[in-house]
């Protein structure tokens, strides 16, 4: 299988989408993602993925114009190392508390807090809370 060039992939994928949106004198749509999909010559599977790949990577601030032609690992690499890096939430609260919500079959919300090495306490510098997702299965 060949890896696409971002170019390539943006090129593609607006191809796509401008194909479903588009609509007939009567206002009815023209394709559906499948058939738009078929007309691109990509499977509606990886254009969905590429989809999805270019709206995290311009939300996490990726530089397209700087990567245009470096492979489509390149995108996947960034985002994967920025979803990374959010799914530790900051949540503001009070120090050293730790607790565990099974109130939810099969996930749990953990929140750890701790304080930052060598910083001292004072009002405005709490400690600081992260709260991790857990796809685990708890037996009460």
């Amino acid at each position: 299988m060949k890896e696409r060039s971002i170019q390539e992939v943006i090129e593609k994928v607006g191809l796509w989408r401008r194909l479903y949106e588009a609509v007939d004198l009567n206002g009815k749509k023209i394709h559906t993602l499948e058939s738009a999909a078929r007309e691109v010559g990509i499977a509606k599977k990886t254009l969905d993925d590429y989809f999805l790949h270019l709206r995290l990577a311009e939300k996490f601030g990726f530089d397209f114009q700087l990567n245009r032609q470096a492979k489509i690992g390149v995108l996947r690499t960034f985002v994967r190392s920025h979803q990374k890096a959010v799914k530790i939430e900051q949540v503001p609260q009070t120090p050293s508390t730790q607790w565990c919500d099974k109130s939810t079959s099969g996930s749990a919300a953990i929140k750890v807090e701790f304080e930052l090495a060598g910083q001292a306490s004072s009002s405005d510098e709490e400690s600081q809370a992260y709260l991790f997702h857990r796809e685990d299965s708890f037996s009460d």
